[in-house]
């Protein structure tokens, strides 16, 4: 019988003590990405696979002129991939020191486009008509003495 209370006593000791972990577990683990941080990361992983792509077409080159065996229209046409790969390389290069020059000098991180910084969404902002009501209807603190007085005469 104290075997049996033992086993008891020991299977709630786990269960409430994993209990108690997954409640740790669960909302520590999981975080949420905002928009501006996913468009963010899109634009980067755009331009990394733009570069990546650039760079194996630019070795693809490379190994049809080393295996082209001295045909001239081989050579040729290895010679061109090599060229426009290494164009594509350039205008890479120079749209990204644009880009971050523009963040972090020009606009001085006001506004970005996702490079050194995540993208700044616009906010909503009230309509003129939400903001007339509400400078219309001020609170009780802004007018004490007229609150008084009204207070008074009743």
């Amino acid at each position: 019988m104290k075997k049996i209370y033992i086993l008891i006593g020991s299977v709630f000791a786990v269960s409430v003590f994993n209990f108690i972990y997954a409640q740790e577990q669960a909302t520590s683990s999981f975080k949420v990405f905002s928009l501006a941080y996913i468009l963010s990361f899109i634009i980067k992983l755009f331009f990394t696979g733009a570069f990546l792509t650039a760079l194996y077409f630019m070795f693809m080159g490379a190994f049809k002129w080393l295996s082209s065996g001295g045909d001239e229209e081989a050579i040729k046409n290895a010679r061109s991939q090599i060229q426009s790969s290494v164009l594509g390389l350039i205008i890479i290069f120079v749209v990204i020191a644009i880009a971050v020059t523009l963040e972090q000098f020009v606009f001085q991180e006001n506004i970005c486009f996702g490079f050194s910084c995540d993208i700044k969404l616009p906010k909503l902002s009230q309509t003129e008509r939400q903001t007339s009501t509400q400078e219309n209807t001020r609170a009780p603190q802004d007018y004490p003495d007229a609150l008084q007085r009204y207070l008074d005469n009743r």
